[in-house]
């Protein structure tokens, strides 16, 4: 009778190849969803000062046609307004 001393699984190299494989690919990968991840923040805070201001127009034009602001009035407001709603929202984890 022969005995078989081969042992099923996997040697130490291979999994350190494995291992660098992975860790290749996400040095790789992390860069690009950063990148994402800043992209989409961006256009969450576009999307919301153009929404902010559209309300603020709508409001005054509309509710408040005697007090119409002269001058570049608006955009400080706004920027004013979320900034305080920024800073609320991170205190806020969800």
């Amino acid at each position: 009778m022969r005995r078989n001393n081969m042992r099923a699984g996997f040697t130490l190299i291979e999994l350190l190849i494995v291992l660098a494989i992975i860790a290749a690919l996400l040095s790789i990968v992390t860069p690009i969803a950063l990148n994402a991840v800043r992209q989409a923040t961006a256009t969450k805070v576009a999307t919301n000062m153009r929404n902010m201001a559209a309300a603020a127009q709508q409001y005054i034009l509309i509710d408040k046609p005697s007090s119409v602001p002269t001058g570049n009035l608006l955009p400080t407001l706004i920027q004013q307004n979320y900034l305080s709603k920024m800073n609320n929202d991170e205190s806020n984890d969800y």
